[in-house]
């Protein structure tokens, strides 16, 4: 009896795991989703005014649709100031994004026309809004902070990714656990 219980319990077990484990990655039809855009400029001088070293931050936002099958489309990438006003619009027309396909959008002011640098107003940010016929995998969207480093006026230049924000969900479409593509 014992035994049976034992067996009966190991079987329970492992098929409640399994419920739990093959639901899969969120599934979704689209989504709005807010990313903070962050962006900084230093410069450091000798005696004589002789520029020793420069770091330019640059914002990144990126865009990586996850699913392996089903395409996504990116149907607004929008830029805010600090104060909340739109600044930039990045995607005139819907944009498709093939299944594992990225894309990368620079936030810089001469694209933007707005300063970037932090300040005691508040940082600028982006929106985003994606969408699908299907469910899918819910993309990867995140800023980063790439910073841009010149050493000794122009000699030496070095990139390196310093943060990186993931995206926060405003909004959601028909999202789902499983693996189904209703």
């Amino acid at each position: 009896m014992k035994r049976f219980t034992l067996f009966g319990i190991l079987f329970l077990l492992a098929l409640l795991s399994t419920t739990v484990f093959a639901k899969g990655p969120p599934k979704s039809k689209g989504q709005t989703i807010y990313a903070p855009a962050v962006h900084n400029d230093f410069s450091f001088y000798d005696e004589n005014q002789n520029l020793v070293l420069r770091q330019i931050g640059i914002t990144r936002l990126i865009i990586r649709n996850t699913d392996q099958s089903e395409s996504i489309t990116v149907t607004s990438v929008n830029f805010y100031s600090p104060d909340g006003t739109l600044a930039y619009v990045y995607v005139d027309e819907p944009l498709v994004l093939q299944p594992l396909e990225s894309i990368t959008f620079i936030a810089k002011p001469s694209v933007t026309k707005e300063p970037l640098w932090d300040s005691d107003d508040g940082r600028p940010s982006f929106i985003v809004k994606w969408e699908s016929e299907r469910k899918v995998s819910t993309p990867v969207i995140e800023s980063g902070r790439f910073l841009m480093i010149l050493v000794s006026g122009g000699q030496a230049w070095r990139s390196q990714a310093i943060d990186v924000t993931p995206g926060k969900v405003l909004r959601e479409e028909g999202k789902s656990e499983g693996k189904g593509n209703d």
